[in-house]
């Protein structure tokens, strides 16, 4: 919401790297990410051609399991999973990529 009105751009989300900014800024001691479960997919698009702005196939899932080994390099023990809401009581099957980690505390 914009000034209590709905975003110009009802396509705008949060970009990934904003976690990792957040957590390299901020003293976080546990992170909980929701998404769908396409974002493991996340990698890079096809540059040109006629599939340009189509993901690559080949490198599926390259940016999200970077991403993921970024915010255990920050020091984080992250575990995620894809739940079915229907599973916890939900009127839906619509399923989710859960995100959790807590920060690793030194001994």
């Amino acid at each position: 919401l914009v000034e209590g009105r709905k975003a110009p751009d009802d396509q705008q989300r949060a970009q990934p790297d904003f976690v990792t900014t957040w957590l390299t800024q901020c003293d976080v001691d546990n992170v909980i990410v929701e998404n769908v479960p396409e974002f493991q997919d996340w990698g890079p698009l096809i540059a040109e051609g006629p599939d340009a702005g189509k993901p690559d196939k080949s490198k599926k899932g390259l940016y999200f399991n970077a991403w993921v080994e970024h915010i255990r390099m920050l020091g984080y023990d992250l575990k995620y999973t894809v739940l079915n809401c229907a599973d916890y009581g939900d009127a839906t099957t619509r399923k989710r990529l859960l995100l959790i980690g807590s920060k690793i505390q030194p001994v």
